[in-house]
């Protein structure tokens, strides 16, 4: 008898609010239901936190500056899944 197939787990689709007052960071969004924080940078990567508090998200979305704010509480600290890899750059020929 085989084993069942594990179905592989998708992330949730979450609604990212844009940030017009950070360098780095282009959006910012969260699931509720799985405590995932999802992150865009400006350079177009984007990167899952996982197991983020919804107190935590409302502090960095109530913070004075949500880029240092981020830096200082979340990057590093959290399980971290990149999504998306950043944009090359177009070379000149």
């Amino acid at each position: 008898m085989s084993k069942p197939k594990k179905r592989a787990r998708r992330a949730p689709r979450i609604r990212l609010l844009t940030v017009s007052d950070s360098v780095n960071i282009h959006a910012v969004g969260y699931d509720r239901a799985s405590k995932l924080l999802r992150v865009r940078f400006r350079d177009g990567s984007e990167y899952d936190y996982h197991d983020v508090s919804s107190s935590t998200y409302a502090q960095l979305v109530g913070a004075p500056s949500i880029g240092v704010h981020f830096a200082e509480q979340i990057r590093h600290k959290y399980k971290t899944e990149r999504r998306r890899r950043p944009r090359t750059a177009a070379h000149a020929s």
